[in-house]
C-alpha cells in the first residue's frame, strides 16, 4: 500500500508541478551497498522497486557507481530515476492559493482535540473553535494517524516519523 501510494503520489505531484509551474528537480537517487554483506539486501530492495512499478532502475557495479557520483564509496548499487527534490513550502503555498480561489477556508495553528462525524457534517473541535464542514481532508502530516482515529477511522498503521535534510556544499568540499 505504501509503495502504491508513493508511486501514485509521485505521478500526481509531478503532474501538479508541471501544470502549476512549481519548480522541482528529478535528480535520481543511488542506493548503495557499502559491503559484500549488504548486497543481498540491495538486491531485495531493487526487486521490490521493480515489483512496485518503478521504471528505469539500473543495477550498477562499483565502477558504474562512480559514473553517477564520483565520490561514492560502495561495492554495488542501483539508480532510481524517480527521486527528486522539491520545496514543499512552495507546493503548499500554491495549493493554498488554489483552494482560496475556490472559497475553501484553511485553518492554521488549530490543534484538533476531537472530531465528530455525523451523516452530512463533520465537526472538528480545536482548542480555538469548532469548525463545521461537509468534508474534512486530513493532511496532518505526522499526526495523520491520530486525526484519522479521532474521526472514527482505523488506518491500521502507525506513523513513525523521519525526515531528510538537504545542504548545499561549498564547491571545494563537494567531495
Amino acid at each position: 500500500l505504501k509503495a502504491t501510494n508513493c508511486l501514485n503520489g509521485y505521478h500526481l505531484l509531478v503532474d501538479f508541478c508541471n501544470r502549476h509551474e512549481v519548480d522541482f528537480e528529478l535528480c535520481g537517487k543511488l542506493v548503495v551497498a557499502t559491503s559484500e554483506e549488504e548486497k543481498p539486501l540491495l538486491k531485495n530492495l531493487y526487486e521490490r522497486g521493480q515489483q512496485n512499478g518503478l521504471e528505469g532502475l539500473k543495477m550498477l557495479n562499483k565502477e558504474q557507481l562512480s559514473d553517477y557520483e564520483p565520490h561514492v564509496n560502495g561495492v554495488e548499487g542501483f539508480y532510481v530515476p524517480q527521486t527528486g527534490i522539491i520545496d514543499y513550502a512552495v507546493v503548499s503555498a500554491k495549493l493554498a492559493n488554489l483552494l482560496a480561489s475556490d472559497d475553501v477556508e484553511l485553518a492554521y495553528d488549530h490543534k484538533v482535540v476531537d472530531i465528530r462525524v455525523n451523516t452530512d457534517i463533520v465537526e472538528i473541535i480545536t482548542e480555538n473553535k469548532t469548525i463545521e464542514a461537509s468534508l474534512m481532508i486530513n493532511c496532518a502530516g505526522l499526526y495523520s494517524d491520530k486525526i484519522a482515529k479521532m474521526s472514527g477511522d482505523n488506518p491500521g498503521v502507525l506513523i513513525i516519523p523521519f525526515r531528510g535534510e538537504y545542504y548545499k556544499l561549498k564547491e571545494d568540499k563537494e567531495h
